[in-house]
């Protein structure tokens, strides 16, 4: 059943798929809004797993504990803001995310919108709930840090090992690190 709300300023629709939010406001008013609506699209797994992020506050989420975060990337082809969420650990302060698609030959499409708009927005787990941030993501290029993040990321989510040696691509490693606000 699809319900959809209209009002001056945006359309909200429920689908199958998940749930969808566009919305037009005036540049001044877009620091109340921000953080209580956003343009999302999402797959229905994706979707199952940020509903699940948002109950739990981000910790035990799915197979992947305490290991997810939230990214947020505006759409290489389509502008639109998509929601991801993706097995993350940490190297300091930064973020580290890993663009494997399952081995699959080709990247996954978030790694595209991010290296088209790297400015990102983030949502992690914190000790009282979840935090929201900027984030500016970067590919790992030098090839031993990459070897090094990614042997790390093997240690939180182990079929990382597997979907390399599944692909003939280099599997990238992003670095998501914090923007000053």
């Amino acid at each position: 059943m699809a319900v959809t709300v209209r009002r001056a300023a945006c359309t909200v629709g429920r689908t199958a798929g998940g749930t969808l939010l566009k919305m037009s406001i005036p540049e001044e008013y877009s620091q109340w809004f921000r953080g209580r609506f956003q343009t999302m699209k999402a797959t229905a797994w994706n979707q199952k797993t940020i509903e699940e992020f948002h109950a739990k506050k981000g910790r035990g989420v799915g197979m992947w504990g305490d290991h997810v975060v939230l990214m947020t990337a505006k759409g290489a082809k389509s502008g639109d803001l998509i929601t991801t969420p993706l097995v993350c650990g940490r190297d300091g302060k930064d973020c580290i995310v890993v663009a494997s698609k399952g081995g699959a030959p080709a990247h996954p499409t978030w790694f595209g919108n991010i290296k088209t708009n790297p400015e990102v927005e983030l949502e992690l787990p914190t000790d009282s709930g979840t935090e929201t941030f900027k984030a500016r993501a970067t590919v790992v290029d030098d090839r031993a840090e990459r070897d090094r993040l990614y042997e790390e990321m093997t240690k939180i989510w182990p079929s990382f090992a597997d979907y390399q040696r599944r692909t003939d691509r280099l599997i990238p490693v992003v670095r998501l690190e914090r923007q000053r606000s």
